[in-house]
């Protein structure tokens, strides 16, 4: 809770330092802007107080999305700010240049211009259906012509329509798939408010099932109380466990485990974080492995357990320039698309939706993951 007011107060006191301190405008507008750029600052603080659950907020779709834009676009703004402070700064000890408030004020119009139309293509973006992303994987142990559908962070919540979702089961299901996984962050929110968009999920078809983890943002919206809403819309959970998928005769094909994400660890009460001795119980090593793992830094770990192919999520592919680098730093190097590790893959997709607290795409697309399995 504290972590969110330093960081609020810091982006406030930052964006008034650098952007509006030092121009001189109408006393009235700098009032509106500076409160205008507390809002926005503290817009994780407020939708705590008014929505509940930040990672999970319950208001509007707009409401949400408009404020992840506005903060977005500020944020772009005061870095375009910062970059201009030094280049001021340069002219100044370099040239004996001393810039003038009209160039100040007209160059934060043109940095405030860009970082709009930025926001409203990255925002446009990330409302975009999924792209629809193959690989093929050949090994004598894989069931041959089997194709497995992965889908990720979904994330739906009241800024997702059901029309967008049964449009995404259509996606889904036109593909043909055997096998259909999901590897977290399903929801946010109570079932209560997102119970149409969350419904249409029953329409997934696949000819051996539908599977999932639980994400972090499970845990956020109170995991246990979803877990009769997964079964009745025949989506089989299997945080810590495991299934054997055979086929018609009794065949077994391959071994599907999963493991709960850390969150799990941090919720109240507690519940049970990656057991990869659960997960894996039974394993026949005659039968390739395939791990669903939120968290695409348990890879190494979901590779010692036995993974051959390891699917997760999590970093939504970075989602912007910059913070992409950032985020592939806080999830081991992992970010998006195709990895190794002693010779077992996984496969990290960027996301299927977006969350709505940073709902920003550029050059970052969301994805629907197709894995054609061939023995020969």
């Amino acid at each position: 809770m504290i972590v969110l007011y330093i960081f609020a107060l810091i982006q406030f006191s930052l964006s008034y330092i650098i952007l509006l301190r030092q121009i001189k405008i109408n006393r009235t507008v700098k009032i509106i802007l500076t409160l205008l750029f507390l809002i926005i600052s503290f817009k994780n603080p407020l939708l705590l107080i008014f929505g509940g659950n930040i990672l999970a907020p319950q208001l509007p779709g707009w409401v949400v999305v408009g404020a992840s834009s506005a903060q977005f676009c500020l944020m772009v703004v005061l870095c375009l700010g910062i970059l201009s402070e030094i280049f001021y700064l340069f002219f100044k000890i370099a040239c004996k240049y001393r810039v003038s408030n009209s160039h100040r004020v007209c160059v934060l119009c043109l940095d405030t211009l860009f970082a709009v139309v930025i926001t409203c293509i990255g925002t446009y973006n990330a409302g975009l259906p999924p792209e629809n992303i193959f690989y093929t994987f050949t090994d004598p142990k894989y069931p041959d012509n089997f194709r497995i559908v992965h889908i990720t962070d979904t994330h739906i919540g009241t800024n997702t329509s059901p029309e967008r979702i049964r449009n995404l089961v259509k996606q889904i299901n036109d593909l043909h798939p055997d096998l259909i996984v999901h590897t977290g962050d399903i929801i946010d929110g109570r079932y209560e408010a997102i119970a149409p968009q969350v419904d249409e999920l029953r329409g997934l078809k696949a000819r051996y099932g539908v599977y999932a983890v639980n994400g972090n943002h499970e845990y956020y919206s109170d995991a246990a109380s979803w877990n009769d809403v997964w079964g009745k819309l025949n989506i089989r959970m299997i945080n810590n466990s495991n299934v054997t998928i055979t086929d018609d005769s009794g065949k077994r094909l391959l071994f599907l485990a999963g493991i709960s994400d850390p969150q799990a660890l941090r919720v109240n009460p507690p519940e049970q974080g990656p057991d990869y001795v659960a997960a894996t119980e039974g394993f026949d090593r005659s039968l390739p492995m395939v791990m669903l793992s939120h968290r695409p830094k348990e890879f190494p770990n979901c590779v010692t357990a036995g993974a051959d192919i390891t699917l997760s999520g999590h970093t939504h592919g970075g989602m912007v320039p910059g913070l992409k680098q950032l985020v592939a730093l806080l999830n081991g190097g992992y970010v998006s698309g195709y990895y190794e590790h002693q010779g077992k893959k996984m496969i990290l997709n960027n996301g299927t939706i977006l969350w709505a607290g940073f709902y920003i795409r550029i050059n970052d697309p969301a994805q629907v993951v197709v894995i054609d399995l061939k023995n020969r």
